[in-house]
């Protein structure tokens, strides 16, 4: 069902909701294996999947914003991962989200921008 919100706060929550949802059905099984020849090409499917069906259902949300979504996906061996963004943008009414989803073998960070048209 479509959201009228004006600003990114109104609909945060619900798509922190679906982006856990996407991630789950996307890696849920997915094994990060260094090994594997074609490596940056599956995990670059994963990544763009991922980001076509939260961006088609945020707009499907909320059609007053442009969405950004960005998927970083790193093999889970123990190692830190730091993620730092700044933006430039009207506190009012754009935001932000960032998820973290973790398997086995990889995590993955989702960053989600929306930006009032």
């Amino acid at each position: 069902m479509a959201s009228a919100a004006l600003n990114f706060v109104g609909i945060k929550e619900e798509a922190n909701g679906f982006v856990r949802e996407i991630c789950e059905k996307h890696l849920k099984t997915a094994t990060y294996d260094p090994s594997n020849p074609k490596l940056a090409q599956v995990t670059s499917q994963w990544a763009d999947a991922i980001n076509e069906e939260i961006v088609a259902k945020l707009s499907a949300l909320n059609g007053n914003f442009k969405y950004i979504v960005s998927t970083s996906l790193v093999q889970k061996n123990g190692a830190g991962l730091n993620i730092a963004t700044r933006c430039y943008w009207d506190d009012q009414t754009d935001g932000s989200l960032f998820f973290r989803y973790e398997n086995k073998t990889l995590t993955a960070v989702v960053s989600v921008f929306g930006v009032a048209l």
